[in-house]
């Protein structure tokens, strides 16, 4: 909060357009969601590691997957690339943990 009350008051003492603004805030929601969605990454590397899919989350893995293809789709309907292609890298990451989580086996039963 206290980061965006930050970056919203700058913006605002700066003084720029509104397509500025969007911009920057743009960029900057990005960054947010490319962390957000790169956060599997280190589970992948341990499924392929270990050959055990397991530590994939599988409620987290399909709502995130979901929320990817659904804004994917929002911003391919609007044609907002900063909408568009962040949540497209995210809905890839998905099918990408799906499918692991489809191939190799989970040693966990209740997984």
């Amino acid at each position: 909060v206290a980061f965006w009350i930050a970056v919203i008051s700058t913006l605002y003492f700066i003084g720029l357009t509104i397509e500025q603004w969007k911009t920057i805030i743009g960029f900057i929601v990005n960054i947010n969601l490319f962390f957000f969605y790169g956060a599997p990454l280190s589970t992948i590397y341990t499924v392929l590691k270990t050959r055990d899919s397991s530590s994939i989350h599988r409620p987290t893995m399909l709502l995130n997957t979901f929320n990817a293809v659904f804004w994917t789709a929002f911003g391919f309907g609007v044609m907002d690339w900063f909408i568009f292609i962040p949540n497209g890298i995210g809905a890839i990451m998905g099918f990408i943990q799906v499918f692991l989580r489809l191939v190799i086996p989970s040693r966990d039963a209740f997984a």
